[in-house]
């Protein structure tokens, strides 16, 4: 006679007559970007940054190259991180949310910024901008 348990794997959970099926993998924390180069924004420059250029505090890159894109992270105290992609340098709608949740004491991450430069340059990866939210 087959033994019930026998056919239970070990992702399996019995709680009496109620069968839990759990998932099998290993769950790992999402590995946050370190910033390159830091730098502190007032909360009032913050909310006026329309575009990733050479206005935004601490980053600078050579003439002739435009920004390609770009991964914005909100890293809030005590809060999950947020994250969304940014392609070209104009900061679109969900980018511009995320910066209209920040507060003073926050940290805003733009990681992978890529950019096209002439001469052929296409995607060359500048690095990871991190600014810190500060008063006026």
């Amino acid at each position: 006679m087959l033994n019930p348990l026998q056919l239970l794997r070990p992702s399996m959970l019995c709680l009496g007559f109620i069968f839990l099926i759990l998932p099998a993998m290993n769950y790992s924390r999402l590995t946050l970007p370190v910033a390159t180069v830091e730098a502190d924004i007032t909360f009032s420059a913050l909310q006026k940054l329309k575009v990733l250029d050479q206005s935004a505090p601490g980053f600078k890159y050579q003439t002739g190259c435009q920004v390609r894109g770009f991964n914005f992270f909100l890293l809030r105290k005590k809060q999950d991180s947020i994250g969304y992609n940014n392609p070209g340098a104009q900061i679109n709608a969900g980018t511009q949310q995320l910066i209209s949740m920040a507060k003073v004491g926050d940290r805003l991450i733009f990681d992978n910024i890529r950019l096209d430069c002439e001469g052929g340059a296409q995607g060359v990866k500048w690095g990871s901008l991190g600014l810190t939210v500060v008063p006026d």
